[in-house]
């Protein structure tokens, strides 16, 4: 008997340039072509593993232009496609995914200390899961993880249940 893996990936959106000092809402060229690099190194090797096609993907992100592009960007790398353009919103030529805006993904009010996330993300990711009731991170006011994680539930259990009671493989969220 084989055993059926399934995957939901919840990835947080790709870097962004600042024009006077105002972030944008749209993907760097760089990290553009870091999220490809990952979406084969990481997705990948788990669709061709379990064989997953295009009608077997769901993809949820929220209104902002940067979590499209980004969960775009990863399909296309892992399913080693191209992309139509950098600007705008990116499409990728594969018919058959599931795709749709939820708004479960959009956390209006998250708070991060983001020049310690710029500086170092993985200690900074490290830290805030480690400790979870933390509300603030090298004296800056952060949403708690745990907040996070409490309103997140609902989301969490819907796609969750989605991959156990459809013939889904893959689900990919971005925030």
């Amino acid at each position: 008997m084989k055993t059926e893996r399934k995957m939901l990936l919840w990835t947080r959106h790709g870097n962004t340039h600042a024009i006077d000092g105002q972030k944008q809402d749209t993907l760097t060229p760089e990290s553009v072509r870091s999220l490809y690099m990952k979406g084969g190194a990481i997705l990948r090797p788990f669709i061709l593993d379990e064989d997953v096609k295009h009608n077997e993907v769901f993809l949820r992100y929220t209104e902002k232009k940067r979590t499209s592009q980004t969960i775009m960007v990863l399909i296309a790398g892992a399913y080693e496609d191209t992309l139509s353009g950098l600007e705008g919103d990116f499409a990728i030529s594969k018919p058959g995914l599931d795709i749709e805006i939820d708004p479960k993904l959009d956390f209006k009010d998250l708070k991060f200390n983001e020049k310690e996330m710029e500086r170092n993300y993985e200690n900074y990711l490290r830290d805030w899961i480690s400790n979870p009731d933390a509300a603030e991170y090298k004296g800056i006011p952060i949403t708690p993880f745990n907040a996070v994680i409490q309103s997140s539930r609902e989301l969490i259990r819907d796609s969750l249940q989605r991959l156990v009671d459809t013939e889904m493989k893959l689900g990919v969220l971005g925030t």
